[in-house]
């Protein structure tokens, strides 16, 4: 492997940045236009049936450009500007390999790619045209045409992230996933003794139900995990007067004080806005759809030093709040 401070090539392998693995079936380059409802829906769906995680980068390739992301960290953790950061990779010689923001940028978001689905939406954010919708030209609420004048290319998009390759990349690292294991394991400890108070998710009726009718079980090739989401009918920018609202998915089978971070959460979709949704259930289609595939079982998942498993998910909490919950 060429040295990391003498310019040579990239390590070559099986998941080289830009090459290697799809994380979607169709392919990357079907992302760069909005899919109709039916494939977007089955590009949902057909995201169990992934052999890889998230992360496109070997060790050898993080290993020969670990300095360029430490130089990406230090100019996130202080906040630099463009031109800051395009001064310190310059300060820093020819011998790092990203000489440029834009550079160092691509290869950090080639590094790891979660992708998103693009779903159409009402261009006041009334409603994303979905099931029912999938071939509706106009809004029925606001009466706003779909598509641009004397075209097939929707006026709005709303981005998707897809919960599964972030959980696949959860898995994958070694702390995380020994923390969902452990929490796992005492989690069906309690559900199997009798209830003394409630001190977490796993002592819920549901849980317990869950526990007692053998939906979740003892098997050791099979994880369990928990996931809440939680929708947010708050209007971030209430000073513009533009109402997006954002709906993210938590991992609940993780300890109390981990389970707020970033990590731990993932912005599912945001509402595009500039009006508050009409149709909420037109935006979470795409989340029921991934929900129930995960809920079936997500097959040849690895976590961290174990064999090939079956991974689980059911959404044990929804969180809204007053404004969402009324949609």
């Amino acid at each position: 492997m060429a040295d990391a401070r003498c310019g040579g090539g990239m390590p070559v392998d099986d998941a080289t940045p830009g090459g290697g693995v799809n994380l979607f079936q169709h392919g990357d380059a079907d992302l760069d236009a909005p899919v109709e409802d039916g494939n977007a829906l089955q590009s949902v769906r057909n995201l169990d049936g992934l052999g890889v995680n998230g992360v496109r980068f070997s060790k050898a390739q993080f290993a020969w450009a670990v300095d360029d992301f430490v130089g990406f960290v230090f100019a996130i953790n202080h906040n630099l500007t463009r031109a800051a950061v395009g001064e310190y990779l310059l300060q820093r010689g020819t011998q790092r390999h990203s000489s440029t923001p834009h550079q160092l940028a691509k290869l950090v978001k080639e590094a790891v790619h979660l992708g998103s689905i693009p779903v159409s939406c009402c261009p006041s954010g009334c409603m994303a045209f979905t099931g029912g919708h999938a071939h509706t030209v106009s809004c029925p609420h606001c009466g706003s045409p779909r598509y641009r004048p004397a075209s097939t290319v929707p006026t709005r998009v709303m981005p998707y992230w897809p919960i599964t390759p972030w959980i696949r990349m959860m898995l994958l690292d070694e702390k995380l996933s020994g923390f969902i294991m452990e929490s796992m394991h005492d989690a069906r400890r309690s559900a199997a003794e009798p209830r003394k108070q409630y001190a977490d998710h796993y002592d819920s009726d549901t849980y317990r139900g869950w526990w007692a009718d053998g939906t979740i079980t003892a098997a050791p090739r099979t994880i369990y995990i928990m996931l809440r989401l939680a929708l947010d009918g708050f209007d971030p920018w209430r000073q513009t007067g533009f109402k997006g609202w954002i709906v993210t998915a938590s991992v609940m089978t993780l300890p109390a004080d981990m389970r707020s971070k970033n990590v731990s959460t993932l912005p599912i979709f945001i509402t595009p806005g500039p009006n508050e949704p009409v149709d909420m259930d037109s935006f979470m289609a795409l989340a029921m759809a991934e929900l129930n595939s995960l809920a079936a079982g997500l097959d040849g998942v690895r976590p961290e030093r174990t064999a090939r498993t079956t991974s689980r998910h059911w959404l044990c909490m929804c969180a809204p709040t007053r404004p969402a919950a009324t949609r």
